[in-house]
Order: structure tokens, then sequence, then C-alpha cells
């Protein structure tokens, strides 16, 4: 491999460096740096108030830093114009709230396919049912408002919005805390099975250990606005570095000392 291809290779498909966060006079983010390689899931962990969601709200260009950048293929963000919000997509913790009531799944999907020109209007209705298969979900949702659907069947929809304008990262915030176990474990397989398939970049946003433990290669731990720690999953859980860290493991009921999945 040649030294330019190895330089391509090892820029992350997304940077957070040096970022600063203050609401009116309280900082709440301090200097935080972590990177995500393209195609892998990196887990972002904490105590609420510890600033993860902070931060995704960062990444997905919702809220601007006090100082730092976020980078993209190694590109410094600004703002962020209509190919950089397509690039970057976020699933919300709350897919009710998320989705408008007074539209059906179709007309969501189909407002996006059409704003951004992902396909022919002509076939924006075939798309829809391939983003509806692609989330496993019968292409009669299409027709429902979100009212009608189940908790787990909305953030699959809140999914598949996501997935419709083609994103080279996925920001998950808290998308499980709103479902009982059984539908988390659901949508969980869900994610797991797109990133491999579709190669996506995930940044997961968790105070649920099990829930990083399932999906994630790397965990970045918050405490305070600031990380503690930032290693490979596998070994987080196995040998945590940080006090905070194994503080955060031992109250983990799920995990019971060991690890273990939903």
């Amino acid at each position: 491999m040649s030294t330019a291809s190895q330089s391509r290779t090892s820029i992350p498909r997304l940077e957070v460096r040096g970022l600063q966060v203050s609401y009116g006079a309280t900082r709440v983010v301090h200097g935080v740096s972590f990177a995500v390689q393209a195609g892998s899931v990196v887990g972002v962990v904490g105590e609420s108030g510890s600033g993860k969601t902070t931060i995704a709200r960062v990444i997905a260009g919702e809220l601007e830093p006090s100082a730092g950048a976020v980078l993209l293929d190694g590109h410094a963000l600004g703002p962020r114009t209509r190919e950089l919000r397509r690039a970057i997509q976020v699933v919300y913790q709350d897919p009710f709230s998320s989705l408008n009531p007074r539209m059906t799944v179709v007309q969501v999907l189909a407002e996006l396919l059409r704003v951004h020109k992902i396909v022919p209007r002509a076939q924006i209705r075939g798309r829809c049912a391939e983003l509806m298969d692609l989330v496993r979900l019968p292409a009669s949702v299409l027709d429902a408002y979100p009212r009608q659907l189940s908790g787990g069947q909305r953030q699959r929809v809140a999914i598949a919005r996501a997935l419709a304008l083609g994103p080279r990262i996925l920001v998950a915030d808290e998308p499980t805390s709103a479902l009982d176990v059984s539908v988390q474990r659901t949508v969980l397989d869900l994610l797991a099975d797109l990133q491999r398939t579709l190669g996506l970049t995930i940044v997961l946003i968790s105070h649920d250990l099990a829930v990083i433990h399932r999906l994630c290669d790397r965990v970045v731990v918050m405490r305070a606005g600031e990380i503690v720690e930032d290693s490979g999953a596998q070994e987080f859980f196995a040998a945590p570095r940080s006090p905070y860290s194994q503080a955060l493991l031992d109250a983990a009921p799920r995990l019971a000392g060991r690890p273990a999945d939903l």
C-alpha cells in the first residue's frame, strides 16, 4: 500500500477535536476529543448531565460549540449545507415526538426524498417501500399515522427516515430508552444488521451499558463534561481503566459482574 493510500485509510470518518460547549456562562463540555473510524460503532456513555447528548447535538449540527471542531472525513464542519445535513443523520430517543403526527409514514419519507431529490418523483413510493423492507416493516405501514404504530415500529420508521438520505454517519441518541426490553432487542438487532450490511458509521449515545455492550466497538465514558476513558469495548468490559467506569459497570444490573447482552 502506498503512503498516500495509508494516509487516506487512517483518516477517521468522524473526529471530535477539543470540543468545548457552554450554556450561557456554564461550561458543560470541557475539551472533549475522540475519533470514530468508518464502519465502526462508538458508544458514548455516562450519567445524566455528563455531556453526552450535548456532544451528539454538536455532531448533528444542532448546537454550536464554544471552541473546538467536528471533522467529517478529515474536513472541519462549518455551516451545515444540505449535503452535510444529509451526511449526518440522527435517530432520537422518542420517535413519537420526532415524527409529525399529521403525516403518514409515506408522507414523512416522501417529503425528504422529494426535497433532497434522492430519486425521481415517480419512484418515491417504491423507494419508501424499500426503506420499510430495510427496517423490517411491511409496506402497509406506509399509510399509517405515528399514533397507529407501536413504539418499536415508530422507532424503526425513524431509522428509515434517517437512512432515506444515505448518511455517512448515524447518531443514535438513546434510541431504545423509551422502549421495553423485548423491543429494545429488536431495534438493536436491526441497528447491528444495518451497520454490517450498509457499512454504517454509528455514534451511539446511551446511559445503558448493556446496550453499549450489545452494539459498540469502542466505548467513550463521559463524566461532568470530560472523557474519563476511551477504549475498545472488549477491553472496557473486561478491565475498565477508570474507577468511574468500574463504578458504572458495578451499577449495571443487566451486566451483573460480567458482560451480558440484552
